[in-house]
């Protein structure tokens, strides 16, 4: 079976799921917004400034890197921390329960390895971009609401919302596409580097793998932990001591590249026949 007839095979099996994934995401990114507008003034904001690219950068804001202080406390981003794991749930039970149904069927049958990996590939990556969508359709909504512009510009004040120190901030107004799209580039790749592994750990233990590499990004910053670059309370081109755009690109393409050519060549000697339902 070619690999786009595998493709289109497997958005129509999985419909269900990532429908219910991206109504998930929907409500989620919602409150996440509504949030942010009821906290504008309190932070002396006006939400009504806030533009498009400002409700989708208040999805993803994160928090600055935890500072050890005498008597200061880890605050956890709680929403950065949901709507990432929701992108990376949305991705992960689905390549697995498809492999011990009818992608074992059709692996028996003759179909090829690279063919099947290849097409569950391009289905994560449409499943991830699918839920940005969710969030730009959310943010989009939440503009015309509050009667911003509907541009992608980030400002200062949906920062200062964020939490982010005004020390820390060196511009009022950027483009936020390159943060954006490298936020966008780095979730496909966690999501390519979650299916590669849930082939050696099992989905469980991939998840579970992604939750403490999400933890220990909204810990430390590092390009290490890659989780970084998808913060916009970390972005260099805003904020000092920031990650630039460029090596998040660089990282993000490494990851994703890397997590397909590993998966590709440990799922050639993948067993199928000797692997489990659970999950």
């Amino acid at each position: 079976m070619s690999i786009i007839r595998l493709y289109w095979f497997d958005l129509r099996v999985s419909r269900r799921m990532v429908l219910a994934s991206l109504a998930a995401v929907l409500v989620l990114a919602g409150l996440i917004m509504a949030n942010a507008a009821l906290m504008a003034s309190f932070y002396e904001q006006r939400a009504a400034a806030f533009s498009w690219g400002d409700f989708i950068a208040s999805c993803f804001s994160g928090a600055q890197s935890y500072e050890v202080t005498q008597g200061s406390q880890f605050k956890p981003p709680v929403g950065w921390l949901l709507i990432c794991l929701l992108l990376a749930y949305a991705t992960l039970l689905f390549p697995y329960r498809d492999l011990m149904g009818a992608g074992r069927a059709a692996l028996v049958a003759g179909g090829g390895r690279i063919s099947w990996w290849v097409a569950m590939c391009l289905w994560v990556i449409t499943v991830v971009c699918l839920c940005w969508v969710a969030v730009a359709a959310a943010a989009a909504v939440a503009t015309l609401i509050c009667g911003g512009p509907l541009t992608l510009e980030i400002h200062r004040s949906m920062l200062l919302v964020c939490e982010v120190s005004a020390d820390h901030i060196f511009a009022d107004a950027v483009d936020g596409t390159p943060f954006l799209l490298v936020a966008l580039l780095m979730s496909a790749a966690l999501g390519i580097a979650q299916l590669a592994a849930s082939l050696v750990l099992r989905p469980t233990f991939a998840f579970a793998a992604a939750v403490a590499l999400l933890l220990a990004s909204a810990f430390l910053t590092s390009p290490l932990l890659v989780g970084s670059f998808l913060m916009a309370d970390r972005w260099g081109g805003m904020v000092s001591s920031g990650l630039g755009s460029d090596a998040g690109a660089l990282v993000g393409c490494a990851l994703l590249f890397a997590g397909a050519l590993a998966g590709g060549l440990l799922f050639r000697r993948f067993d199928v026949l000797d692997k489990e339902m659970n999950v």
